[in-house]
């Protein structure tokens, strides 16, 4: 309990100080493997503690950690020290927990390292006013539940658009709609407005967030009673 205590009070010192920006910013010069296996940013509280547990237990989990600490660190370098303290303040209190431990926690769970720009694009689309700190928790898990791969697949459904195994993922990870019934050639699907958020602010391809959802339903058959007889129409 006391390890997790060090690594959420590190961590927030990490993000909230502005005495190691100049440090963080280095990791644009190289690759985030190079500058952790080096300890090029120990000096960096949360990374020195989780660097120090991983040559002391060699475990993945932990460099892992480790390393998409420091790309959060280093993508969210350019957001003022004020500016991060009014989004933990926010985040803290949309969620009753402590923010800097919540958000450390987000980072863990995701599964891939090139996630994290996403996540961090986030913070500045809240930051800057474009999404609400409610929209910014549920896109935390839309992130935490969407393979990789299929954030490449994201913008294909800017259009009605159907893909057999991506449907149900996107389905399943609450961005996408049916935006298609058709019993005749299939349904299509379409980006809700929660995935046209994360298309737009978090992997920053342009789309029309304020766009309707409509719903189109070809080839519907109405009944109809003609005499004694139930007659159906298409309509």
């Amino acid at each position: 309990m006391e390890e997790n205590n060090n690594l959420v009070e590190s961590f927030e010192n990490s993000l909230l100080s502005d005495d190691k920006k100049d440090l963080i910013a280095t990791v644009g010069d190289t690759s985030i493997d190079a500058v952790v296996s080096n300890g090029a940013l120990d000096g960096i509280p949360i990374l020195g503690i989780l660097n120090g547990i991983y040559k002391v237990g060699k475990n993945i989990q932990t460099l892992r950690l480790c390393k998409k600490v420091a790309k959060f660190l280093y993508d969210t370098n350019s957001i003022s020290q004020s500016d991060k303290e009014r989004f933990i303040k926010e985040y803290t209190e949309i969620n009753k927990e402590k923010g800097t431990e919540l958000l450390l926690n987000v980072i863990d769970k995701i599964d891939n390292i090139n996630k994290i720009e996403c996540l961090a694009n986030l913070m500045k689309a809240k930051v800057n006013g474009e999404i609400s700190i409610e929209n910014f928790v549920r896109l935390c898990l839309v992130i935490e539940k969407l393979p990789y791969v299929d954030f490449c697949n994201l913008e294909k459904y800017k259009q009605d658009y159907s893909e057999v195994g991506t449907d149900d993922i996107l389905l399943s990870a609450g961005v996408i709609y049916n935006s298609v019934i058709d019993a005749n050639d299939g349904d299509k699907y379409k980006l809700n407005y929660i995935g046209k958020l994360l298309l737009r602010y978090g992997i920053g391809i342009d789309t029309d967030v304020n766009a309707p959802t409509p719903v189109s339903m070809p080839n519907m058959v109405s009944a109809k009673v003609v005499g004694d007889t139930l007659n159906f129409e298409e309509l």
